[in-house]
C-alpha cells in the first residue's frame, strides 16, 4: 500500500471539481449539498473529455449512461430482460476497446503538453480600461456570513475594470470592481473572456462601504467622543481610505464643511480647504488609510455611513435628515470635530 503519486493526483483533480460545484451553489443549496452529490457523479461521468471525446462512464462501461430524459422517454415493458451472454460479451469488448483508446489518446495527450509547456511561453499583456478577474481570498467574515468554509466560496472576481498602471513596466495595476479598489500584479491577475455586465456592487464582506460615501469616523473608538466628517475614495476587503474634511462651525446643523488639502510652500507644510491650480490635488488629499476590518468593528470607528450633504458656495453643508440622524445615533452622546478646538491639525506631518 506504498503511496502512489499519481492517484494522489487524481483525487485531487476530482476535489477540485467538487469544490467548483460547492462554489456554484446557492447559499440555501450549500446548506443540503448532499441532496447534490448525486448530481455532481453524473455530470462529472457523462462529461465528454477534450481528448478522448468519450465520457468516463462510457469508457468503464462500455455504454452510454442513460439520462434522466432517456427514462422519462422509455415505454413501460412488462416482460422483465436479461442480458445474453452474447450481449455480456460485446459489452466487455466494448469496454476493452475504450480502454485501450483512453490510453492511447492520454499518451499522445501527455507528450503535446510536455512540447507546449517547454515552448517559449506568451506574455499577457494589459493595459487601462482592460477588463480582468482578480485573486481576492474570502475573509473569515465573509465565510461567516455566507454559512460556507472558506475553500467552498469563490477565491477570483471579475469582471473588474484595470484603471492605472502603477509600473513602467506593465507588471502593476489599480482595478476597480464595484465600489472597491485594489491594486494587484500580473500574476493575480487573468483576462475577462466573458461578456462585461454592469458593474457589481461589492459588498461581500457586509460592510456597507461605497466609494463616494459620507461618513463619520471617529480616531479612538474607546476613547474618542468626537468625530470626523469624511469622504470614502477607496475601499476592498482589507483597506479603505478617507478623505478628511473639517469646519469652524460648532453648530452641526449651520457648519459649513471643506475637504482638505496639503501641500509644501518653500518646503513648510500647510494645509488649505479650497483646491489649487499649484499642486497635484489628487496626490495631496488629507487622507487616512484604516484597516477595513477596525471601521466595523465593535466598538466601530465609522459611526454612520451614507451621510446626505449640499453643497453651498464656499464648502458643502450636512442635509437636515442626515443632522437628526447624527443625532439619534445611540443617543449620540458624540459631538463633530471643531477645527483649533476639538481638532488641531498635524502640522509637520507629510
Amino acid at each position: 500500500m506504498a503511496h502512489n503519486p499519481k492517484a494522489n493526483a487524481k483525487i485531487e483533480r476530482v476535489w477540485a471539481y467538487v469544490g467548483t460545484c460547492l462554489r456554484l451553489m446557492t447559499d440555501k443549496q450549500y446548506e443540503h449539498f448532499n441532496l447534490f452529490v448525486p448530481i455532481m457523479e453524473f455530470v462529472y461521468n457523462t462529461t465528454m473529455d477534450s481528448d478522448t471525446k468519450t465520457t468516463p462512464f462510457e469508457i468503464e462501461n462500455g455504454m452510454r449512461a442513460r439520462t434522466p430524459l432517456d427514462t422519462y422517454r422509455q415505454t413501460t415493458c412488462n416482460d422483465a430482460q436479461s442480458i445474453t451472454e452474447e450481449g455480456a460479451h460485446a459489452i466487455a469488448a466494448s469496454i476493452s476497446a475504450f480502454r485501450e483508446y483512453m490510453l492511447q489518446v492520454k499518451a499522445l495527450e501527455k507528450v503535446e503538453t510536455a512540447a507546449r509547456l517547454n515552448s517559449k511561453g506568451r506574455k499577457i499583456a494589459y493595459k487601462v480600461g482592460d477588463h480582468v478577474s482578480i485573486y481576492r481570498p474570502p475573509s473569515q467574515l465573509a465565510a461567516q456570513k455566507a454559512g460556507r468554509k472558506a475553500k467552498h466560496m469563490h477565491w477570483w472576481i471579475g469582471p473588474a475594470k484595470i484603471i492605472k498602471s502603477l509600473s513602467t513596466n506593465g507588471t502593476s495595476f489599480r482595478i476597480q470592481y464595484g465600489d472597491s479598489i485594489y491594486e494587484r500584479h500580473v500574476l493575480n491577475m487573468n483576462k475577462w473572456k466573458g461578456p462585461v455586465p454592469n458593474a457589481p456592487i461589492d459588498d461581500s464582506e457586509g460592510h456597507g462601504l461605497r466609494v463616494g460615501s459620507i461618513v463619520a469616523v471617529r480616531d479612538n473608538p474607546y476613547e474618542d467622543d468626537h468625530y470626523h466628517i469624511a469622504k470614502v475614495i477607496a475601499t476592498n476587503d482589507s483597506m479603505t481610505t478617507l478623505w478628511y474634511a473639517c469646519t469652524k462651525g460648532s453648530v452641526l446643523k449651520q457648519a459649513v464643511w471643506k475637504f482638505l488639502y496639503r501641500h509644501k510652500v518653500n518646503g513648510v507644510l500647510k494645509y488649505q480647504y479650497r483646491t489649487s491650480n499649484n499642486f497635484n490635488r489628487d496626490n495631496r488629499q488629507f487622507i487616512a488609510k484604516l484597516n477595513t476590518a477596525d471601521l466595523v468593528s465593535d466598538p466601530p470607528y465609522i459611526l454612520q455611513t451614507g451621510i446626505r450633504i449640499t453643497n453651498c458656495s464656499s464648502g458643502f453643508k450636512i442635509d437636515t435628515r442626515s443632522t437628526r440622524s447624527l443625532k439619534r445615533t445611540a443617543s449620540f452622546p458624540y459631538r463633530h470635530h471643531v477645527l483649533n478646538k476639538s481638532w488641531t491639525l498635524p502640522l509637520g506631518e507629510d
